[in-house]
Order: C-alpha cells, then structure tokens, then sequence
C-alpha cells in the first residue's frame, strides 16, 4: 500500500486565483481551495482574502508533517 506521501508530493504551493488560494502538490495538482469574499460583496457567505490566506497557508504546512 501507498503512503499518502506518495499520493499528494511534499512541497505544497499556495497561488492567489483571484477568488480562491489554490494548495498544489509538488506535481501541480489540486489539493485544496480556500475560496473568499471578493472586494465589494455583500452578504456572501465567504472568508475574508486574509482569513482565506491564513487558511490556505495553515493546510499547505500540513505537508511538512507528512515528510
């Protein structure tokens, strides 16, 4: 059986989409979306861009756990 470090690569990249942070795997493939408020909604239901960025920053360490 496969470890899940073999599934999802160490290291982790966090990108700015524009409306998400975006967690890659060293391949380049999705891991997670973190999806925030744009400037001048009202009453979405989203995270702010700072909580997001937190959010998004917070689950790409989790790859360091897994080395």
């Amino acid at each position: 059986m496969n470890s899940i470090t073999d599934e999802i690569p160490t290291p982790w990249r966090v990108t700015d989409t524009g409306s998400a942070f975006k967690i890659t795997d060293a391949r380049g493939r999705g891991v997670a979306w973190v999806y925030y408020r744009r400037e001048g909604a009202l009453g979405a239901e989203y995270l702010t861009q700072d909580q997001a960025r937190e959010m998004a920053k917070t689950i790409a360490r989790l790859s360091r756990l897994m080395t």
